[in-house]
């Protein structure tokens, strides 16, 4: 993995838990997959939690993503979804941020799915 995209990994980990996400777990997906480098899974309390935290992460990441627009590896963050379904994505490009509510996290079992397809990390 990109160091960089390690870095911004790592800072995103730590403001998802001051923010008090649960369950934080990147997969390094090591280029198998077209769509993202790396996928982020947090587990949020409810549907306001999850609006709160990322509000915060989408406006936090926007600045740091400005600053590291030398390459193509960053986007502006984009929310993919509807909170109130208890699954939303923030996407980075190089980063897939997956904000779930535990109901939907372990209905899909997003955990096993990527840990068979990637390096996991638990923060």
């Amino acid at each position: 993995m990109n160091k960089d995209v390690q870095q911004l990994i790592e800072r995103i980990a730590h403001m998802a838990d001051e923010k008090k996400a649960e369950r934080i777990v990147s997969i390094d997906l090591g280029g198998t997959s077209w769509v993202t480098d790396a996928i982020v899974l947090l587990s949020v309390k409810n549907t306001i939690h999850a609006k709160a935290l990322l509000f915060e992460l989408s406006k936090e990441l926007g600045g740091i993503i400005r600053d590291l627009k030398s390459d193509d590896f960053y986007d502006d963050p984009i929310i993919e979804g509807d909170v109130k379904s208890g699954w939303v994505i923030l996407d980075l490009n190089s980063i897939l941020i997956h904000c779930l509510t535990d109901e939907i996290r372990g209905f899909y079992e997003l955990d096993s799915f990527f840990a068979e397809r990637g390096v996991v990390t638990h923060y």
